[in-house]
């Protein structure tokens, strides 16, 4: 299975990020709701490569804000670390 998910995000098509369901840009109405209030946690689950995690941060408005996203693909992991911005 792991091997996989190594091959599919090997594909060019995909380097710059694959979103499975829809952009942050169509989830973020439905997001907002969620993040009131002083203390804001998420998980990501099966982040893969999107920018969800990343665009919480940069687009939304939103105090305190912790995001753990988790992936089992180690090189998609290393990128997106390696890709966060260094304030956050």
């Amino acid at each position: 299975m792991s091997s996989y998910w190594k091959k599919f995000f090997e594909f060019d098509r995909f380097k710059d990020g694959f979103e499975w369901y829809a952009s942050f840009e169509d989830l973020k109405i439905y997001l907002e709701p969620y993040f009131k209030g002083d203390e804001n946690k998420t998980i990501v689950p099966g982040c893969g490569n999107s920018d969800l995690s990343q665009k919480l941060f940069t687009n939304m408005d939103i105090k305190n804000l912790e995001v753990l996203s988790v992936d089992f693909e180690e090189q998609v992991v290393k990128k997106m670390e390696e890709s966060k911005p260094k304030e956050l």
